[in-house]
This record gives structure tokens, C-alpha cells and sequence, in this order.
């Protein structure tokens, strides 16, 4: 299971890009950001948050909770 959480956890920030990289490609304009993107990204670290719960690693619990809080506020 352990296993499982963290690859999901490393997927889902690893594309966390990828609906604004399709949208600028599309538009050929960057001045409009996707929000699905930050909804991917708020997923993922919520994913590694308890990725390292789990696991009881601080470092992975509070760098992802200090992204999260700044992916929130997008």
C-alpha cells in the first residue's frame, strides 16, 4: 500500500502541468492559467502528505503541506 500512495503521490505532481502545458499549446497564449492544473497539484501533495504520514516522515509531511498552502491560495 505504501508503495501504491507514493507513486500515486509522485504521478499526479509529476503531471500537475500537463492540462496548462495542452492549453497554452492550444490558445498559444500563457496569459490564462488552467485551474485543473492547481486542482492535480492540490491532489498530489494531499497525496504525499499522507504518503508520509504513513511512512512518519516529517520532511515529506511539511514540504508538502507548505506547497499545499501556497497551491490553495491560487
Amino acid at each position: 500500500m505504501k508503495i501504491i500512495i507514493g507513486i500515486a503521490a509522485g504521478t499526479l505532481t509529476a503531471i500537475s502541468a500537463v492540462p496548462q502545458i495542452f492549453k497554452v499549446l492550444k490558445t498559444k497564449k500563457v496569459d490564462h492559467v488552467s485551474p485543473f492544473m492547481f486542482v492535480i497539484l492540490a491532489f498530489g501533495n494531499a497525496t504525499w502528505i499522507w504518503y508520509g504520514t504513513i511512512l512518519q516522515d516529517l520532511s515529506i509531511i511539511i514540504s508538502n503541506a507548505f506547497f499545499s498552502s501556497w497551491t490553495s491560495l491560487c
